[in-house]
């Protein structure tokens, strides 16, 4: 039996995105500050919350000459604008999924 115990890594909650992997790494890459990082952990809260909190909002990576973030809400697929910050990209994607609800 392998019993792998890594006390001192805690990944960050992400709340009710799902970020794929190679997203993850984009999102922790661009919130590089502690206010952006303060931000981002509001957003994640507010997912958690009432009726937010029985849904999931994928994020996913795409990769065009920059690093940008794409997912799909309902039957439309949204890409993170060339100079639209991770932050303001995840609160827009969060009205679009409340407009479904």
């Amino acid at each position: 039996m392998l019993v792998n115990n890594q006390t001192n890594y805690r990944q960050p909650s992400f709340g009710r995105f799902r970020f794929s992997d190679n997203a993850k790494k984009v999102v922790l890459g661009k919130i590089n500050t502690p206010a952006k990082f303060k931000k981002f952990k509001e957003l994640c809260e507010l997912e958690e919350t009432g009726d937010r909190a029985i849904r999931n909002i994928d994020i996913f990576f795409v990769r065009h000459f920059t690093d940008r973030l794409f997912t799909e809400i309902g039957n439309k697929e949204y890409l993170q604008g060339i100079f639209q910050s991770t932050n303001s990209f995840l609160k827009k994607m969060t009205k679009k999924a409340d407009e479904l609800l």
